[in-house]
């Protein structure tokens, strides 16, 4: 992947997969050049046309919602992706600061469901396929399933779309075959890989499992608890490293304004200590998703029981500064970028994939 810029602020119009494409346009009638041509054309004149083009709206959400479940978050460099829905819902769907899984229960689909996922996901999406360049292995936590059952999952993936080898030979294959996926993602809980080895995630990413992106949130454990967040900070510390050893890299999520002035200094000191633990590297990425409280949620109300008071925009914009400053790495430093949680939320409703 591309890397980011230091101060990019990720949004539904900085997706790094998009050069010689078209991305969310607002207004169907705008005329764009496409891949370079000097000559405008109209939406209308663009290739691919989906399979669901010819659909009424009535029509396309009812066919849309017999193949997927609305898919809340995907990470800022995925929203291009094609998702598979490997699992339903969130294996904890517990913290206090998120609601995107409540309206279900957690699931597991089995081998035979899957399959007929994938071959359902293939005839709505048509050719319209090409302007995805990613696989991500929905909903919260796929990682979750157990080892053997998720193996046979990344085989079905495999055995149904080209994916682009990883190592050295990739951009010659890229070249010979510019239609093929660069590689399979997924989001993965830091007390998930307790269950898992070195060696589970070797065999992952010999299947083409790229990329694992894990919600660090905050190093400090009293937080983590205060947010009714599963795990600790040697959990998220031990996955990772676990990960990055079988050959998979991470994207690392920090939350900025978590926890108010109650907890900020002890985030920043043990959200440092914690990342600088991680062994990150080139291949790598760290995202600062800004908090924002939602009106009525179960953080809310504890945050006023316990008399925790929020940052400013300011205080985060200083608390953010405050964490990069102490970062450090061994080698060359991962892609760091601000992840918007509400402008992802919004590119995944306008990119056509999932929420509908």
């Amino acid at each position: 992947m591309a890397a980011l810029p230091p101060n990019d602020k990720v949004g539904h119009k900085s997706d790094p997969n998009s050069v010689g494409r078209i991305v969310a346009l607002e207004n169907e009638d705008e005329r764009v050049c496409a891949n370079g041509a000097s000559k405008p054309v109209s939406l209308a004149e663009l290739e691919p046309v989906p399979a669901f083009a010819e659909l009424s709206p009535e029509e396309f959400k009812r066919k849309f919602l017999s193949i997927y479940k609305p898919v809340s978050i995907l990470p800022p460099d995925q929203y291009m992706t094609l998702v598979l829905q490997a699992t339903e819902g969130c294996s904890h769907n517990r913290c206090t600061f998120c609601t995107f899984y409540r309206d279900r229960s957690f699931r597991i689909k089995t081998l035979p469901e899957f399959r007929r996922h994938v071959a359902q996901v293939k005839e709505f999406m048509g050719p319209a396929m090409r302007m995805r360049r990613t696989i991500f292995l929905a909903d919260a936590n796929a990682i979750v399933i157990p080892e053997q059952l998720l193996v046979s999952m990344l085989d079905v993936v495999n055995a149904s779309f080209e994916i682009t080898p990883a190592g050295e030979n990739a951009v010659l294959y890229k070249l010979s075959h510019p239609e093929a996926f660069d590689g399979v993602y997924a989001f993965v809980d830091a007390f998930t890989t307790r269950y898992k080895t070195v060696d589970d995630f070797s065999k992952l990413a010999m299947r083409n499992l790229r990329r694992v992106y894990i919600g660090l949130e905050t190093g400090n454990d009293q937080l983590l608890q205060w947010v009714c967040k599963a795990g600790t900070s040697a959990d998220a510390i031990d996955s990772v490293r676990k990960i990055k050893g079988g050959g998979v890299s991470v994207g690392v999520i920090v939350m900025i304004g978590i926890g108010g002035r109650r907890f900020s200094q002890q985030h920043v000191a043990d959200t440092v200590r914690a990342v600088n633990s991680m062994g990150l590297d080139q291949n790598d990425l760290v995202y600062f998703a800004e908090f924002i409280d939602s009106l009525g949620s179960d953080y809310s109300r504890i945050a006023a029981r316990d008399g925790v008071e929020p940052l400013t925009h300011e205080e985060m914009r200083v608390q953010m500064a405050s964490i990069r400053a102490g970062l450090s790495f061994p080698g060359l430093a991962p892609p760091m970028s601000v992840y918007d949680i509400h402008e992802v939320s919004m590119a995944v409703m306008n990119s056509g994939t999932v929420v509908y």
